[in-house]
């Protein structure tokens, strides 16, 4: 390559490099001004007479928020709303009323009681709940049984990750007489391109089909009589949680971004080979074919949509769309 050509070379990567820059800059600027809180209220806040905490909602912004998930899934899959981000029973309502009825998948819950609590009396209202975390104790156990031993409840199902959790939830399904008791297998979506590099969260010891821990725990649900696997969840917080600007440092944004992007396409094409590779060994071993796949969070929301295998996506911050997604390009909430 003769001078004059890297010099154009050059000259055009920096011009590519200044474009992304101040498109990004920009961006962050309309960002920081697209959140002023009315003066009427923080009036309200400091004024009002009910208990504390509470918290004022933009009633339009989050209607628009619903819409534009609503418009991103166009009906290919369900939703479920993940109560640990929106934390109110009339807020749940209200979202649960804009979504087509068999687009509703049901709730993804974050405790025990608080899955019991939004159970109670509510089969057609919340429809299913999914406990999003394992459960250690019989205490827990114990109520997550009872409660689905009442008819008018939502059925509850509970997330497990190793055979330890799956034996708890056997004995006391037996010893409440619960027949039935609904289980999720949670699959480590963490991105590992070395064995030494762990990009993401350490969620669950469950990540292969063929892996030891992925064995024991489908032994165990085929040793049990009362646990039936229901489907198996996988949420990519590499993808969902990690905006996509990180800084308004217009060289360390233009680097990071690009890592970051860049990580962010690998890591998808990985995990979603391996979640379907996943649900179809756990389907073929169990004999379930029907076998149910949730995945995504509000800021993986696209890329999970183009995951075939996935059946269910999860969404809950976007609906009320804290500052973590002004950093995000794909999609934009309000």
């Amino acid at each position: 390559m003769s001078r004059n050509d890297k010099l154009a070379t050059g000259c055009v990567l920096l011009f590519i490099l200044t474009a992304a820059t101040l498109r990004r800059y920009f961006r962050l600027l309309s960002y920081s001004n697209r959140i002023d809180v009315p003066q009427h209220v923080k009036n309200h806040a400091q004024l009002t007479e009910r208990p504390h905490p509470l918290g004022i909602v933009d009633e339009c912004a989050m209607n628009k928020n619903i819409e534009t998930i609503l418009r991103a899934v166009g009906g290919e899959k369900r939703i479920r709303i993940a109560t640990k981000s929106v934390r109110s029973a009339a807020l749940l309502d209200a979202v649960i009323a804009k979504l087509p009825p068999t687009g509703f998948a049901g709730l993804m819950t974050f405790t025990a009681s608080e899955s019991v609590h939004l159970a109670a009396g509510n089969r057609s209202r919340f429809k299913h709940v999914l406990l999003a975390y394992p459960i250690v104790d019989t205490q827990s156990a114990t109520l997550i049984c009872r409660s689905n031993l009442n008819a008018m409840n939502a059925p509850i199902a509970v997330i497990v990750d190793c055979s330890t959790h799956v034996e708890l939830l056997q004995r006391t399904a037996h010893c409440t007489g619960l027949q039935h008791l609904h289980v999720w297998l949670d699959i480590d979506m963490s991105w590992k391109p070395l064995s030494a590099l762990h990009i993401g969260v350490r969620r669950s010891g469950l990540r292969d089909a063929n892996e030891s821990g992925m064995v024991h725990v489908l032994r165990a649900v085929e040793r049990s009589t009362n646990i039936v696997v229901e489907g198996i969840m996988g949420y990519e917080a590499q993808i969902a949680g990690l905006p996509d600007i990180p800084t308004a440092n217009w060289l360390v944004t233009v680097i990071e971004n690009c890592a970051r992007r860049w990580m962010k396409r690998m890591s998808v094409a990985e995990l979603h080979r391996r979640r379907a590779a996943v649900k179809a060994a756990c389907a073929a071993r169990l004999c379930s074919p029907a076998l149910q796949c949730n995945g995504g969070g509000s800021g993986s929301l696209l890329s999970t949509l183009q995951d075939t295998s996935v059946s269910e996506v999860t969404v809950g911050s976007g609906v009320l769309c804290g500052h973590l997604f002004d950093g995000y390009e794909d999609i934009n909430y309000m």
